[in-house]
């Protein structure tokens, strides 16, 4: 597993224990718009690679079928 992805789980992770768990966000709503706006790019950052993934994947097996 890449440390890209690791990290993006630990981020996640964390971001739902801070939310469950503690009363920072009530604190500080101003910290839940950074956390929200954190998750919004790790899904984003998430969905290119998957994409990257899936056309890297699509171009293996037009390659295989022109051979």
């Amino acid at each position: 597993m890449s440390r890209r992805r690791i990290g993006r789980v630990v981020y996640l992770l964390a971001f739902i224990v801070v939310q469950q768990f503690t009363g920072v966000f009530t604190t500080y709503p101003t910290l839940e718009l950074i956390g929200i706006i954190g998750v919004a790019i790790v899904g984003l950052d998430a969905l290119v690679c998957a994409v990257r993934g899936w056309r890297s994947i699509d171009g293996s097996l037009l390659d295989d079928s022109i051979e």
